[in-house]
């Protein structure tokens, strides 16, 4: 006699449901629990995602869909905040990801993950250092642009004093 297949985790099964994809979702379920495409969780295999292969179909561990639900969840990229991101995108590094891996998948520029990459590549002591030395430049030109500001107001002043004094001698 035939056993029925288990279905995934669904509303109508709970994910305590018995057998082999117990606590198992399917790709279209990952989909709409991330907010992202079929084709983007594809993607997500053998990275964020590892599958466990059922009867020919493909279903996912529940904890390790909500872990990256954590991470990439139904938030639009807009949503992530900076720390997020950068983040994300050190993990991404860190595990050999290339620019355009990392921008397929988290959906952020080209120029803000190269920069994001630059921070990452450099030695944390160099890197306060030179926004030491960026910082400090900085602070020297708004000096000096007060300084230029000061000296323009009493030239000014200065002329204008002159018009007042040559003015009444006419």
């Amino acid at each position: 006699m035939d056993q029925p297949v288990d279905q995934p985790v669904s509303p109508e099964q709970p994910a305590d449901a018995e057998g082999p994809t117990k606590g198992r979702m399917t790709r279209t379920q990952v989909a709409e629990r991330l907010g992202v495409s079929v084709s983007k969780v594809r993607t997500m295999e053998g990275n964020a995602l590892h599958p466990k292969k059922v009867d020919g179909v493909n279903y996912f561990d529940l904890t390790e869909v909500e872990t990256v639900a954590k991470i990439h969840g139904k938030r639009t990229a807009a949503a992530l905040t900076e720390g997020q991101i950068a983040a994300a995108v050190f993990k991404m590094i860190d595990g050999g990801k290339e620019l355009r891996e990392i921008v397929i998948e988290l959906e952020q520029p080209p120029a803000l993950v190269r920069a994001l990459y630059d921070e990452w590549a450099e030695d944390f002591m160099d890197g306060v250092a030179r926004r030491r030395k960026a910082e400090e430049t900085e602070r020297e030109e708004r000096a000096q642009q007060a300084h230029e500001r000061r000296d323009e107001a009493a030239a000014q002043a200065m002329s204008r004093e002159f018009a007042k004094i040559f003015g009444r001698e006419s």
